[in-house]
């Protein structure tokens, strides 16, 4: 079977770019040309509130193609820097449900085109920077699952900050926690 995609970068940090690449993914999508989108993951790519991606990728699912995350590289030549950025990108595109894929590009240092900017997260002897580490440990997490029909009430003259209830989840991974907040001065559970 011959897959089509139409893969591009510096895609969802920018409205405008979306919005044209919508219009090309549209006339290919008329004429039965493409199966797929794809949007590089370059770290000059990912820059900017996650919101934006994300309502980006919102615009694109709306296509109905499948979405994958390509060319994912985040620089860090200072491991925490590095780590933080994976923390800040990575989720907003693996738990996007319009993802359906994500491709780790050049992982290696010395197979990486961006060596300078510190993008690779494995040294040549397969120890893991500290991203990795992170990354590995991150993808296999199993998310929590909210007991359903939960309902909470709070009076109207509640203080900030006071529990609404207890939320009751299953989770199968060890030591978590769990928390629940109040949002703004709405005093809705989150």
């Amino acid at each position: 079977m011959l897959f089509r995609s139409l893969n591009d970068f510096s895609i969802t940090n920018d409205g405008n770019a979306t919005t044209t690449y919508l219009q090309i993914i549209r006339l290919l999508q008329e004429r039965g040309l493409i199966d797929a989108i794809g949007v590089q993951g370059h770290a000059f790519s990912t820059t900017g509130p996650m919101s934006t991606h994300t309502a980006n990728i919102a615009r694109l699912a709306q296509t109905g193609l499948p979405i994958y995350v390509t060319e994912l590289d985040i620089d860090g030549n200072d491991d925490p820097v590095q780590v933080a950025s994976y923390q800040r990108i990575f989720p907003a595109f693996w738990e996007n449900p319009s993802i359906k894929g994500i491709t780790m590009w050049g992982y290696t240092r010395n197979g990486h085109w961006r060596r300078a900017s510190g993008a690779w997260l494995m040294y040549e002897n397969g120890a893991e920077r500290p991203a990795l580490q992170w990354l590995v440990r991150y993808v296999e997490n199993e998310l929590a699952v909210v007991t359903a029909g939960q309902t909470f009430g709070i009076s109207e003259s509640a203080a900030n900050g006071t529990a609404a209830g207890t939320v009751v989840a299953i989770d199968a991974d060890a030591d978590t926690t769990f928390s629940a907040w109040l949002y703004g001065d709405r005093k809705s559970v989150v």
